[in-house]
């Protein structure tokens, strides 16, 4: 069955939450007000938190543990709402929360303002990347035509994922070419 998504929906929501995770892993929702993720990720056996009255994300995530989850599916409306420093902020929770390589997604349609048309995913996209996020892929609705759900013109389903490699890289300043610290092994011939 095709489905028009107007909103975060059962399909996209099964749909990322087989695409983007395993059994057993844990999924976490960035919606306040919805039980869907959850509910979804339990169905098909994933460790999704139990849903609790949240009112503010932000305080959420910074009372979960460090690399706890394998996928962290948020609220775009949520994230246009927050003023700069806020989405600064909450992106650096979002980060520790996801464990390396884990994935974190977000549904969303681009505004009219005066006539004009707002790039409100293009926003959100440059916000994750300025903020160590790696772009994973963009579904628009030109590419979702082989999914269970099409999307609207001017909507898109973005999928970031956190680095796997969270070590830092040291630099010469000479050279400016990556220098990793550590032992290195090396072949002696007798």
């Amino acid at each position: 069955m095709l489905m028009t998504a107007n909103d975060w929906n059962e399909t996209i929501a099964r749909f990322v939450i087989e695409q983007y995770s395993r059994p057993f892993d844990m999924v976490l929702s960035g919606f306040i007000d919805s039980d869907l993720t959850q509910r979804i990720g339990q169905e098909l056996l994933r460790c999704a938190e139990p849903q609790t009255r949240r009112t503010n994300l932000q305080e959420y995530l910074g009372s979960l543990p460090d690399n706890l989850a394998n996928l962290l599916c948020l609220d775009a409306t949520a994230l246009l709402s927050m003023d700069s420093s806020g989405l600064k902020e909450f992106l650096g929770q979002a980060l520790r929360v996801l464990s390396p390589g884990g994935y974190c997604v977000f549904l969303t349609k681009d505004g009219v303002k005066y006539g004009r048309i707002v790039p409100n995913g293009f926003q959100l996209v440059h916000r994750f990347l300025s903020n160590s996020f790696k772009l994973s892929t963009i579904i628009d609705c030109n590419s979702s035509r082989e999914l269970p759900f099409q999307l609207d013109p001017h909507q898109y389903l973005a999928v970031f994922q956190k680095p796997a490699d969270t070590g830092k890289r040291f630099t010469c300043q000479r050279t400016s070419k990556p220098v990793f610290p550590g032992p290195f092994i090396t072949s002696r011939s007798s």
